[in-house]
Order: C-alpha cells, then structure tokens, then sequence
C-alpha cells in the first residue's frame, strides 16, 4: 500500500509492484533459478541451477528478460486506466493463474489500485478542505 501512496505523494510513476520484474533472482532449495518465488513448487520459469556450471546471466536470459518487461506502461489494455501512475502491475503469477498468461492482467489487484487512488485523491481533497 505505501508503494502507492509514496508514488502519488511523490509525484513519481510507479512502473512494478513485484520485485520478480527485474529486480530478483529467486533460488530454490535444490539450486533451481528462477525470477518468481510464486513458481518455486511448479519450477515455471526456472532455467538454470547454481549447481550446474555454464554461463547463465539473468541480464541475458530470455525468461528474465522477459519479467523484467512485464509493467502496467508495456501492457495496451492498461494505457488509459486512471490507475496507471500508482499501480505497479500487481502479480503475475496471478494474471496468469487467471487469464492464462503472465502478460495479463491481475485483474483483482486493478480493483485495488482503483480503489487506493480513488481514497488517495478523496483524502487529498479533504485535507486541503478542512
């Protein structure tokens, strides 16, 4: 919740809510890597082990790679949503749970980003009226 409200009082745009969008390596305990601890138990998305020598970079891997490009600003059904600035995505393992891609949309977590922006701007409104 505070990610949101730091970005609106801050008058930033918030581009992932999730830190599997770039900005984490998840390991299992069996050495599995993978950018998503949501698949740790399916192992989805997890290419490489620690425990096997080669030359993985997540810089370079295709399946990091692409998370790291999942955000609401590259997504079409989320340009012109009023929620944009705040929202950060959500999860996408749960878009993908529900609407079959991790590309999709969270589609509960839209409901909340609504919602938050909606009490932001009423309590802003409220506190520049008292």
């Amino acid at each position: 919740m505070m990610r949101k409200v730091d970005s609106f009082t801050d008058g930033r745009r918030f581009y992932k809510d999730c830190a599997g969008y770039g900005e984490q390596v998840v390991i299992a305990p069996d050495g599995d890597i993978g950018p998503c601890h949501a698949h740790t138990a399916t192992r989805k998305y997890f290419r490489a082990n620690v425990n096997t020598p080669g030359e993985f970079d997540p810089r370079n891997d295709s399946t990091f790679v692409e998370w790291s490009q999942r955000s609401p600003f590259t997504m079409p059904e989320c340009i012109g949503c009023e929620a944009l600035g705040v929202c950060g995505g959500g999860c996408a393992a749960n878009a993908e749970r529900r609407s079959g891609s991790m590309r999709g949309l969270d589609d509960l977590f839209c409901i909340h980003a609504k919602q938050v922006l909606a009490w932001m701007i009423t309590d802003l409104y409220l506190g520049m009226n008292s």
